[in-house]
Formats: C-alpha cells, sequence, structure tokens
C-alpha cells in the first residue's frame, strides 16, 4: 500500500516536472506541469476506485 502511494507520488511529480520542462518551455504554456500531475493523479485515483469495486464485485457473485 505505501509502496503504491510512493510510486503514484513520484510519477505525478515527475509528470508535472517533464510536461513544465518540455511543453512548458516549447509551448509557452507555464501551467503544463500543473495540469499534467492533476492528470496524472487522477489517473491513479481512478485505477483505485475500479480496483476496489472490482474486488466488491467479485465478492457479490460468490455470496
Amino acid at each position: 500500500m505505501v509502496r503504491d502511494i510512493i510510486f503514484a507520488f513520484t510519477c505525478t511529480v515527475l509528470a508535472g516536472f517533464f510536461a513544465a520542462s518540455t511543453l512548458g518551455t516549447v509551448l509557452n504554456w507555464p501551467d503544463a506541469g500543473a495540469v499534467f500531475a492533476v492528470a496524472v493523479m487522477g489517473c491513479f485515483i481512478l485505477r483505485a476506485v475500479y480496483q476496489k469495486r472490482g474486488a466488491e464485485d467479485a465478492s457479490d457473485e460468490e455470496t
């Protein structure tokens, strides 16, 4: 669990940094890092919700 949280945090920071350094400079889009960081974290949250929902659906089918 903690490992997944650290992985999600690291990916979010790296995505924000790389988006800010590439898109922010090339396309003159200074908030690109924040936008991409939020998008990456949203993907991790959706993945966690879907995995939890899938586990609940599997336990419902057994009963």
